[in-house]
């Protein structure tokens, strides 16, 4: 006499094809408070490794550009007031914009030297004085060291 026999049954869910997708699957297979489908903890598992890399990204993008925000423990002085410091390098940047915007682009110029002067291992820097209504295309400046 042969025993009981034991019928298993399996669910196949459907196919994500057509506008049907992976995730009306998932809602229509994933009841309220119940445990998520393995592939949909796979997913989420995926975002979360991946999540470190765009914080480090938006990190990097919310760093300060010294040209917007100035260069502290650097400053600026006349040609007077560096006799006696030590002569670090001559230096030029080209400003960006013009016109409308002439004053925040030589602002922002000026900035980026003072820092590049930083890295050079200056803390005082000399500007070339430009006469009062001429339009600024190169800004020129003399980095020194002090020793404050």
């Amino acid at each position: 006499m042969a025993g009981p026999t034991q019928v298993t049954a399996a669910i196949i869910p459907p196919q994500a094809n057509g506008p049907e997708s992976r995730c009306a699957a998932d809602q229509r297979q994933h009841a309220p408070g119940s445990a998520p489908r393995p592939d949909f903890q796979r997913r989420l598992r995926g975002i979360l490794r991946i999540h470190p890399v765009f914080a480090l990204l938006a990190l990097a993008a919310c760093t300060p550009d010294p040209g917007l925000v100035g260069v502290p423990g650097m400053r600026v002085a006349t040609a007077d007031q560096v006799k006696g410091c030590t002569y670090v390098t001559n230096m030029t940047v080209t400003p960006s914009v013009y016109g409308v915007l002439a004053e925040e682009g030589l602002r922002y110029s000026r900035n980026q030297l003072l820092d590049m002067a930083r890295g050079s291992g200056a803390d005082t820097v000399v500007f070339e004085v430009t006469p009062p209504g001429q339009p600024v295309y190169k800004v020129n400046g003399v980095a020194w060291r002090c020793g404050r």
